[in-house]
């Protein structure tokens, strides 16, 4: 994965899209290296970083491993942070307040754009488990379509893949809920509506008239 390839992806969210969205970005072109500290040498990062908790956060980290591989370059997408859920919910956790929840290593750049759009659509949930006000875990899950588009990207995190497109009708966890996710921008202003639903065909009246057979078993 190269900083062409990420650049690409994001091209479309800069300046006034980004200002109208409610969505403040942070790019570091130059992190400062520590050998004594870091496996991997930080060479970029990028975070975009919603002002409203209800739509999710996403930080791109392209990284350099300086000791086991030297000069392989791995590409992070880090989804979230408990500190940012738990202030959603208004809760509490005793979880780091910047801890990512999700970590993706997408080794092209369409895997990148798969997860970069599934973040701004809003086509993830939120789980959680809670008690007292006080947040026990959560983790985020994808629709099954999302994984049918992206069947060997890799996933560090060690969670449930997929959940139904339909999650908001299941019941809710014991001691926890399932939340949607907003996308960065509403539709009408550059995101497609959902298509409405075909009208039912008039099935009986034309049975009536013999003209569609009856359905077997």
């Amino acid at each position: 994965m190269r900083l062409a390839d990420i650049k690409a992806v994001c091209a479309v969210w800069q300046g006034e899209v980004l200002d109208k969205a409610g969505i403040a970005v942070h790019e570091d072109a130059d992190p400062p290296f520590s050998p004594e500290s870091e496996e991997f040498r930080l060479l970029y990062r990028r975070v975009f970083m919603p002002r409203d908790p209800a739509k999710a956060s996403i930080e791109l980290r392209l990284l350099e491993d300086h000791v086991f591989s030297p000069g392989a370059v791995t590409l992070e997408v880090l989804i979230e942070s408990y500190g940012r859920i738990a202030q959603r919910l208004q809760q509490r956790t005793s979880h780091l307040a910047f801890q990512a929840l999700t970590v993706f290593r997408p080794r092209s750049q369409d895997q990148l754009r798969t997860v970069f759009d599934a973040v701004t659509r809003g086509r993830l949930f939120l789980v959680t488990h809670s008690l007292w006000g006080f947040m026990l875990r959560g983790g985020l899950y994808f629709p099954k379509s999302f994984w049918e588009g992206a069947p060997d990207l890799q996933r560090t995190t060690v969670q449930p893949r997929s959940i139904a497109d339909n999650a908001l009708s299941l019941p809710a966890p014991l001691l926890g809920r399932i939340d949607a996710y907003k996308p960065w921008r509403a539709v009408g202003w550059g995101v497609e509506p959902p298509r409405a639903a075909p009208a039912p065909r008039p099935v009986r009246a034309a049975r009536a008239r013999g003209s569609v057979p009856p359905v077997a078993g």
